[in-house]
């Protein structure tokens, strides 16, 4: 099965009548939604780092607002404190793993 027809299986599954305008928009959403992968950054607000067994902070990378500018940093936060190291923290992200060639 091609990726299309699973979609509209999905689709014809969630009740969509074939042939729909809301059938066709349902395939055009899933297509969308494959062309653009998740962003890697996490919501302060949706979810904090998890925290290390026998560690009271967890180093991350950090997206944060100063003004109406926007930087990137690692920064930690403290499980502890509740806090962050860096103010105004709005998104994190766990630090990528090396790539290392050879």
């Amino acid at each position: 099965m091609t990726r299309r027809e699973d979609i509209l299986q999905h689709a014809i599954e969630c009740g969509c009548i074939e042939g729909t305008a809301e059938y066709y928009g349902f395939l055009q959403g899933a297509e969308w939604a494959d062309a653009h992968q998740p962003s890697p950054w996490i919501s302060v607000e949706d979810r904090l780092p998890k925290k290390s067994v026998g560690y009271f902070s967890q180093w991350v990378l950090c997206r944060y607002k100063r003004g109406s500018r926007i930087y990137y940093h690692v920064g930690m936060y403290d499980y502890e404190f509740d806090e962050w190291s860096i103010a105004n923290v709005t998104h994190w992200m766990p630090i990528p793993e090396l790539q290392t060639t050879k």
